[in-house]
């Protein structure tokens, strides 16, 4: 295989398998929305300079490996709250899956799983 067949193969690679494993991020804001039944979560951001709300909320989905601090589970959470939420962009369905969601009060790097090590004492994260 001559090396510009290589380099044709990775990029078509790259434009192909890289926007699968979707996007993911951090959403901080005030809990708009709960439905514990189907397990979304309407988070609202606000603009740090003016500290108005945006305009809509942006819809996530928990599931059994969302990984929880500062609330037992989901049915914990209540509209008002200031959470913190990891998620990952669920192309097929326009949703953010949450990854770890936090009352705002607790680090999300703080939670300990089952059968994991003690969390290291972290610095605050600004």
């Amino acid at each position: 295989m001559k090396k510009n067949d290589r380099a044709a193969i990775a990029m078509w690679m790259g434009m192909v398998l890289l926007p699968a494993a979707g996007f993911s991020g951090v959403i901080q804001g005030e809990v708009a929305a709960v439905d514990s039944a189907a397990g979304t979560i309407v988070i609202v951001r606000s603009d740090p300079e003016t500290g108005a709300a945006e305009a809509e909320g942006i819809q996530t989905v928990v599931s059994a490996s969302t990984k929880f601090a500062g609330l037992g589970s989901l049915m914990d959470l209540r509209v008002g709250d200031e959470v913190r939420a990891e998620v990952e962009a669920e192309p097929e369905n326009g949703l953010w899956k949450v990854q770890s969601l936090a009352l705002d009060k607790v680090k999300i790097q703080d939670v300990k799983l089952p059968g994991e090590a003690e969390p290291q004492v972290n610095e605050p994260v600004f």
